[in-house]
């Protein structure tokens, strides 16, 4: 089953989520819709919930390169540090991406803005979270969705 997480802007300021389900060529696709602004790219494409795009494979190195789950837990669903899982759930990207970058000095959270392969994957590392946050993406090994 592939999924794509989609993003659309609702011109009538009505929040909530929209899914539907796809079918053809044998294959099932389930398309989730996030209020959020137009022209975004969706946070995460997931197949099998291993295979993923560039951009979330990047994101999901460069969070085990800078040992996010020392604070974050193994999984990073919480330890000293809260879980980034509910973070992507709870957050717009734009908030989320924000909080990695500048940081947050009273929880100990230090600003990443300045750590290149952390600010060059904020987006994938965004889009890593909230595919785990959406049960579509696993906890475990990622490859290369191709």
């Amino acid at each position: 089953m592939a999924v794509v997480a989609t993003q659309q802007f609702v011109q009538s300021h009505r929040a909530g989520l929209i899914s539907g389900v796809l079918a053809g060529a044998g294959c099932l696709c389930l398309t989730l819709a996030m209020n959020v602004r137009a022209g975004e790219d969706p946070p995460y494409i997931a197949q099998e919930s291993t295979k993923v795009d560039a951009r979330t494979l990047a994101g999901w190195r460069a969070i085990r390169q800078f040992d996010c789950a020392r604070c974050h837990g193994a999984q990073y669903q919480g330890s000293l540090g809260p879980s980034l899982v509910e973070a992507a759930r709870a957050n717009t990207r734009a908030h989320f991406v924000r909080l990695l970058l500048d940081g947050n000095r009273d929880r100990g959270m230090p600003p990443y803005r300045e750590v290149r392969g952390v600010a060059d994957n904020a987006d994938g590392i965004y889009g890593y979270f909230r595919g785990r946050a959406d049960g579509v993406i696993g906890p475990g090994a990622l490859q290369l969705l191709r």
